[in-house]
């Protein structure tokens, strides 16, 4: 008897590097999608599981993105934006901060995200000055949205 999960026919090609790309690939390969990504993780690292290398050439790429539903980016990364065309049946997925036109928001770390949502403000404290969290929270927030 083959095991099915809930998104087994789902491919997902992970083109985006940031934390919350990477989480959000994790949480749809858990749920049973067949992730592509080019990024070379170390083998212990959690967002390795489940996940299958891609060659980063633009040949392989467009065909890993030709063969995806849903393709997971981060434009606000100097090359995470999705260079190839998509089909109109595909999901693009911009998992990034702010307003892109702009880019001021460009390489924001999760600390200063933090900060400027205000959770650094509600966290520590009440005699004492705002506390960053050290776990990467926004962007695991955000993963788990764009899943």
């Amino acid at each position: 008897m083959a095991l099915t999960t809930p998104l087994s026919d789902i491919v997902v090609l992970e083109f985006g590097q940031r934390i919350a790309a990477r989480a959000c690939g994790s949480l749809l390969a858990q749920a049973g999608a067949t992730v592509l990504t080019p990024r070379a993780y170390a083998p212990d690292e959690p967002f390795a599981q489940l996940k299958s290398l891609v060659s980063s050439q633009p040949d392989a790429l467009e065909s890993a993105g030709r063969k995806a539903h849903i393709i997971l980016t981060c434009s606000e990364e100097p090359e995470g934006t999705w260079p190839h065309p998509t089909a109109s049946d595909q999901i693009v997925c911009d998992i990034t901060v702010g307003d892109i036109p702009d880019r001021s928001r460009r390489g924001w770390t999760d600390p200063l995200l933090q900060a400027a949502a205000g959770l650094a403000d509600t966290t520590g404290f009440p005699e004492g000055p705002p506390t960053v969290c050290e776990a990467p929270v926004v962007e695991m927030q955000s993963g788990i949205r764009g899943f």
